[in-house]
């Protein structure tokens, strides 16, 4: 195209780049040609473009010159107002052209005219600006004053450089030497300064109290300088009123004006302690002859005060004026509900009267929150449901009150959104290692979120002059803070660096991770509608104090206030009182090393029922009082540093140090402090079980840290833990074995620190005092002292038999024993038989001396002549093989000990006697007969109702049952004429068998048995099923008679001859089964020792009467036995025996899995106990089974 070429290249570029235009309206679709389009496309883009309100200024400010006419005026008049666009012209737009034109500000002026705008955005943006302006004028105000407020006053020195009264002092190296008394070097010290002559300044400067070696000094803060600065009038000043305290001293130092080659003369230097609010900074200052009209202070210093404030935080406070206008906002987002259980009733409280001084301010604050849009008037065609009363009290020093509602009833209504709130450990962690901190104040928080319509009923309450509601989410509602939290954390989230706990917003990191989130924050306000309180944020600060703690780079601190409240606090008179203080003072107990055995005494005085403060109660509160301040710095936690943790006991509570250092040069700083009281069951714990437990305690209590940590150390000053926790010592207590089990998932070892070795902050239960010596041996008795005298023998005495004292004084007497300790201390047995169960290398190890007393890890060694006494104590309470051994393991041990408990437990004839009575026998198969009513078993069955008796005879080979009825109890003449009739119908059996049943027994019997022909077999005693045949058809008759009878049968009519020939193959099923389960006949013989089974009567009745019995005869398993010393004898199945020779076997022992002591003693009586021997249970009848034996090492070694 020759419009493009004749164009040139670059505009030939640029029509490529630009947009196609549209067609205009009335040009034909062939008159669009490729020609126009490009033209049009160029004329748009080159064409300038106008602004309205531009051009109407220019118009309004054309005047008519002095030699023009009239009508040559007019003209360029028209030609100014053809650039104006007058559609739908009116009054605002030639205001909004007025002002835009007069007024004063540039920048704002520069704004409005890139962009038109109606009349009320350019006074909405122009009156936005005006209060930034002024809230940044009292911000900068504030920060003059003594109190550590922050100002900026960098542009008084980089925008102000040339105005009349300043120079330039500049630092330049320097050749010449000098005598320097204040130097540790020969370089010469170099700066630049700021000389401000007060004469020649056109504006006042910012001046700040500072105190000055507690001495009030106004400086000028500049930050163009390096060093503080004073001239000699300012130094003679403060000498009189310091009263010649502070010297200059001689210095080298070479101070240049800015531009100048000649040094200013510096007369000398002293140390000044610098104070600002709560800010202390040691520095030097500079004197010299060039006068000044206040000294300067310089940047540096200004900065470690926090006089100053960084010109990016200003910058961002100024793009958002609307922000920090301290005005009540609100939030763009949704409108927040609240949840109502509708299924509580509606309540109208009564309405309470205002009172009449208070009055006029509360329609006064009623009216401010109605022109706020935070309430609103009731509507007339509305129902009132809830109506509550408002809560009115005058706020102290001011004229302004206190205006709320009483929630309380409508709070039943009111469901919370429960919301996850940040911890204090999350808060601390986040901001670990923060460099500069921020933190914001929403402005009246609640009230800048809009309640829906549903949920502004509740809110009703009574005004003066109606009723009124609550448009906004208002104070007192129950799940308002859950409501703000929520919200709030939906605005937030994804900002990093920063934390939101209800009104509160604490931003913290290093320089860029602070300025990156100050900004993200302050854009999700700015477009979520947010304000914030501009008096209550702190800006761009190294420290801060947020929820009751002090954060800054090296960690957190408590709250001053806090400290001054405790140590300030007054003796409690009562328990509310003494709670108060107590919940006042947990706050801190972070800080506070040990503090739960130190408020032990103040615990204990709240359980008791009288008030009665002692002294032990004093000292506990003058302590606590003063421990605050001694510790009040927490360092951060950082991964990968050198941990320690630090555990102690008390006698009344747990206490634990996690301590780091970057390197081993440094010294150990304090991560976290716990403690905890003991529960009354665990302050009778021994003192190793309570070392064990503090060491669970801790690491479960800061698993947060600990868990995925490298390997770090426990340190404890209780050495038995050392050896408890070494890979050899397998003999644990259970409760120290379990809490070192729950630790197994953190990488750790335990290591001995004496307690007098540790640093004041380790020192959690008690003081050590100073003892000399330090060979191992004494190290060794040191350590495990108290495991003597407070928890190996604590059991023993208990008892009241065997003591600390006995165990030495025999032990002394003992020549092995004496020659154990000296093989201990040696280290040499010279293969000693006498002492080769003590040098097993699984034991040796093992084994110190204290004080004279052989110990084996945390258990003492009981000397020869002792053994045998503790045994028996161990069994004092007869509780079995397994709880004696158990008992013994905890606090003692012996070679053979296990062994020695066992024969003292088999041998135990009460523990006999109690014991379940032995397992059932085999059962054995009764002889078949050769033919029919050759064998017959008979007994009585009964009593039924009305005294009747059935009198039964069965056959054995065919089962065939005979029966009889007795219409009262039988006796031997009446049983024998039944017996007679049935003998005339099936005729005399050879064998006749019975118990032991009174009628049968008879004289009367015994003659017609022997005039009748057949042989009266009687079976064991109390051992009915030998008589197995007639007693299974008993039952079987009785079930029926018994259902029969439900039927309202007669018991004549009843069929009572059930087939019994299935009988016999479950009995034989039954006898197969018992032989497969291992059941044996016993093994009893004539000569034994035995106990016999006897009748309970009460529960204290033993299941074996304790009288020892002789057997007399066997027969099968019908046992007859003696008494021993008398003339008793019994006759009774074998089951109902239980030997009681000292070889007794355990058969019935529930602890045969109870494991001896894991001590690897010597294996020789083992092998040679388990020689091979015919397995018993091959015998007829039973199964071959595997001969199976015990671990060695689970067997103690004798000799």
């Amino acid at each position: 195209m020759a419009l493009l070429i004749y164009a040139g290249t670059e505009v030939e570029d640029l029509h490529d780049t630009l947009p196609e235009p549209s067609r205009p309206e009335g040009t034909e679709e062939e008159n669009w040609t490729a020609y126009e389009q490009s033209k049009t496309k160029l004329k748009i883009h080159f064409s300038p473009k106008q602004c309205n309100d531009f051009a109407i200024f220019e118009l309004l400010r054309m005047k008519i010159e002095s030699s023009e006419s009239i009508k040559s005026y007019a003209m360029r008049l028209r030609k100014a107002a053809s650039k104006c666009d007058f559609t739908n012209w009116s009054a605002e737009k030639i205001i909004k052209s007025l002002i835009i034109s007069n007024m004063q500000d540039d920048t704002l002026r520069l704004k409005f005219l890139q962009k038109d705008r109606t009349l009320d955005q350019v006074l909405d943006i122009a009156r936005k600006k005006e209060d930034a302006v002024a809230r940044s004028k009292v911000i900068d105000r504030d920060s003059q004053q003594v109190v550590n407020k922050k100002g900026h006053y960098a542009s008084k020195c980089f925008k102000k450089q040339k105005e009349a009264g300043i120079k330039r002092i500049e630092a330049e190296p320097q050749t010449d030497t000098g005598n320097d008394t204040n130097s540790d070097t020969d370089e010469y010290n170099t700066a630049k300064i700021e000389l401000v002559n007060n004469l020649g300044m056109r504006e006042k400067p910012s001046l700040m109290r500072v105190r000055t070696n507690d001495q009030e000094v106004l400086w000028q803060p500049d930050t163009g300088i390096q060093k503080n600065v004073w001239d000699e009038a300012h130094f003679r000043s403060f000498k009189e009123k310091t009263r010649g305290e502070v010297k200059l001293t001689p210095t080298n130092i070479k101070l240049f004006a800015y531009g100048g080659k000649t040094p200013l003369v510096v007369i000398g230097s002293f140390k000044a302690v610098l104070t600002a609010g709560d800010r202390t900074v040691d520095t030097e200052i500079y004197v010299t002859s060039e006068p000044s009209a206040y000294p300067l202070l310089s940047e540096q210093s200004a900065k470690q005060l926090q006089l100053i404030r960084r010109q990016k935080i200003t910058d961002m406070i100024m793009d958002n004026p609307e922000v920090f206008t301290g005005k009540i906002g609100k939030a763009k987002t949704n409108e927040v509900s609240l949840m109502i259980d509708n299924s509580v009733t509606p309540v109208v409280q009564k309405q309470r009267r205002i009172p009449v001084n208070l009055s006029d301010r509360a329609e006064s604050k009623i009216q401010d929150l109605l022109d706020q849009d935070i309430i609103e008037r009731v509507p007339d065609n509305q129902p009132r449901s809830w109506v509550s009363p408002p809560v009115i009290a005058p706020k102290p020093d001011s004229n302004d009150i206190r205006f709320c509602i009483d929630m309380r009833m409508a709070n039943k209504a009111i469901q919370r959104p429960y919301t996850q709130i940040p911890t204090m450990a999350d808060i601390v962690n986040k901001f670990q290692g923060a460099e500069r901190f921020t933190k914001l104040d929403l402005k009246e928080a609640y009230h800048q979120f809009v309640l829906d319509e549903q949920s502004r009923k509740i809110t009703t309450f009574y005004g003066p002059d109606g009723l009124y509601r609550y448009k906004r989410l208002n104070y007192g509602t129950k799940s308002a803070q859950d409501i703000l939290q929520l919200e709030m954390h939906k605005m937030l989230s994804g900002i990093p660096s920063q934390v939101n706990i209800a009104d509160d917003i604490l931003i913290g990191g290093s320089v860029e991770e602070h300025d990156a989130a100050l900004q993200k924050v302050r854009s999700a306000l700015t477009s979520n509608g947010i304000t914030v309180n501009p008096d209550k944020c702190v800006f761009d600060v190294e420290e801060v104090r947020f929820v009751g703690l002090v954060f800054n780079k090296q960690g957190i601190k408590p709250d001053p206030k806090n400290v001054k409240n405790l140590q300030d606090a007054s003796q409690p008179t009562s328990k509310v009182e003494l709670r108060s203080f107590l919940g006042m003072a947990g706050f801190s107990e972070r800080f506070i090393p040990n503090f739960a055995s130190i408020v032990h005494p103040l615990r204990q005085q709240l359980k008791e029922n009288i008030w009665a403060w002692d002294e032990k109660c004093q000292e506990a509160f003058t302590k606590l009082q003063a421990s605050l301040s001694e510790f009040s710095l927490l360092h951060h936690y950082v991964i990968g540093h050198d941990t320690e943790l630090v555990v102690d006991t008390s006698i009344t509570g747990l206490g634990a140090v996690l301590v780091q250092r970057a390197s081993k040069t440094e010294a150990f700083h304090p991560v976290m402090y716990k403690s905890r009281s003991l529960k009354e069951v665990e302050t009778r714990y021994s003192a190793t079980e309570r070392e064990a437990l503090a060491v669970r305690w801790a690491c479960r209590k800061l698993r947060k840290y600990l868990l995925g940590a490298p390997k770090f150390r426990i340190v404890t000053d209780h050495r038995p833990l050392t050896y408890m926790f070494h890979k050899l010592c397998r003999e644990l207590p259970p409760r120290v074995e379990n809490f070192f089990m729950d630790v197994q998932e953190f990488e750790y070892e335990i290591v001995y620190r004496p307690g007098k070795t540790c640093i004041a902050d380790y020192n959690m239960s008690r003081h050590h005092v100073d003892r000399a010596g330090s060979s191992r041996v004494f190290e060794i008795e040191a350590g495990a002292e108290s495991v003597v005298e407070s928890g190996c023998c604590h059991a023993l005495n208990e008892q009241g038999t065997v003591t600390v004292e006995d165990i030495r004084a025999e032990g002394e007497r003992c020549e092995v024993y004496q020659r154990l300790v000296k093989a201990i201390k040696s280290g040499i047995s010279d293969n000693d038989e006498d002492l080769k169960p003590y040098m097993v290398p699984k034991i040796k190890h093992d084994l110190s001396v204290v004080n004279g007393v052989v110990c084996r890890g945390s258990r003492v060694v009981v000397p020869i002549a002792l053994q045998k006494r503790v045994v028996e104590l161990s069994h004092r309470a007869h509780q079995g093989i397994s709880k004696a051994k158990h008992f013994l393991r905890t606090f003692c041990w012996f070679p053979g000990m296990d062994k020695a408990v066992e024969n003292q437990v088999r041998g135990c004839l009460p523990c006999q006697a109690v014991q379940p009575p032995n397992n059932d026998q085999p059962i054995k198969p009764s002889e078949q007969p050769i033919g029919p009513w050759q064998y017959v078993e008979m007994d009585f069955q009964g009593p039924y109702p009305n005294d009747e008796y059935i009198f039964i005879m069965i056959d054995r080979y065919s089962r065939w049952p005979e029966m009889a009825w007795f219409r009262n109890a039988p006796n031997g003449n009446t049983t024998i004429a039944a017996m007679e009739k049935i003998f005339t119908n099936k005729g005399v059996p050879a064998v006749c068998q019975s118990d032991n049943g009174s009628p049968i027994q008879s004289k009367e019997m015994e003659q017609f048995a022997q005039s009748s022909g057949y042989r009266h077999h009687h079976i064991i005693p109390e051992w009915p099923r030998a008589n197995g045949t007639v007693e299974r058809f008993n039952r079987s008759m009785k079930e029926a008679l018994q259902a029969e009878t439900m039927e309202g049968k007669i018991l004549a009519d009843v069929p009572i001859y059930p087939t019994l020939r299935d009988r016999d193959r479950i009995r034989d099923q039954r006898y197969k089964a018992k032989m497969r389960n291992g059941l044996r006949p016993h093994k009893l013989r004539v000569g034994d020792s035995v106990i016999v089974k006897q009748t309970k009567v009460n529960k204290l009745t033993p299941t074996f009467n304790p009288t020892p019995l002789r057997i007399t005869e066997v027969q099968g398993s019908r046992i007859t036995a003696r008494e021993i010393n008398g003339t008793w004898t019994i006759t009774r199945d074998a089951s109902y025996f239980r030997k009681i020779a000292s070889d007794t076997r355990a058969d019935n022992e529930d602890d045969q899995d109870a494991s001896d002591e894991s001590d690897g003693e010597t294996e020789n009586e083992n092998r040679g106990n388990q020689q091979e021997t015919p397995d018993e249970s091959t015998e007829k009848g039973q199964r071959p089974r595997r001969s199976t034996r015990r671990p060695s090492y689970l067997e103690d070694y004798e000799t």
